[in-house]
């Protein structure tokens, strides 16, 4: 019977987030499908303008949901009794803006976004863009992990690690935000550029960490 050693190796790496990335969310309510479809356009047209004004392209600001659907209300009736009733159309509409970390940059976006008058709910985080670089890395300290622990366990057995005979790793899908994120309501965006809050704010690292399982044959 062959002999073999399982271990696990692991491994935890950080990275400065190199790319901000803004989520958008407007939404429009008209009792009538039309009304709210020119509104819903209108908010999209204010938030084009915006970015526009920021330096961007219209290309950057990429639509990342999109979607109309009837809305309803609760209304109690004379005998106090409570039921849906039709209260016309709402579309909801998801905007992503990403650019290189510039947190002066950023701060500028947020003014023109917050004065535009599409009234978004707005939510800032952090990144990295190369994140198959990130995760070659990782991968490769497990296996420097996974070989060091078998080289310690067969140094107290008096034997040596040989070839690796089977190798066990999942999707390695880590999750690549930085900690640093928070929401800002539109009409504090403008102040916080005019203080500067953006510009001071330094965020978190990229923390990911990955385990992968290795059994070696045993001289």
């Amino acid at each position: 019977m062959d002999r073999t050693i399982s271990v696990i190796g692991e491994a935890e790496i950080s990275a400065k987030p190199d790319t901000v990335v803004l989520d958008l969310s407007v939404s429009a309510h008209e009792r009538d499908y039309e009304p709210t479809a020119r509104a819903a356009a209108e908010q999209a047209d204010r938030l084009y303008s915006a970015v526009r004004k920021a330096g961007f392209s219209d290309s950057d600001l990429k639509t990342a949901d999109f979607s109309v659907n009837t809305a309803y209300k609760n209304v109690r009736d004379e005998n106090g009794n409570y039921g849906s009733v039709f209260d016309g159309y709402r579309c909801v509409q998801r905007f992503t803006l990403e650019f290189p970390t510039d947190m002066a940059r950023l701060a500028q976006t947020l003014s023109y976004i917050g004065s535009c008058g599409a009234d978004p709910d707005v939510r800032i985080s952090f990144t990295v863009r190369d994140t198959e670089m990130l995760k070659e890395r990782l991968l490769t300290e497990c296996t420097v992990s996974a070989r060091k622990k078998a080289e310690i366990l067969c140094r107290g057995l008096g034997v040596m690690p040989g070839e690796v005979i089977s190798v066990k790793c999942g999707d390695c899908q880590p999750d690549f935000m930085s900690a640093t994120g928070f929401s800002v309501g539109d009409r504090v965006m403008p102040l916080m550029a005019k203080a500067g809050c953006a510009e001071n704010m330094t965020p978190e690292d990229v923390k990911i960490s990955e385990s992968v399982s290795f059994v070696f044959g045993i001289i």
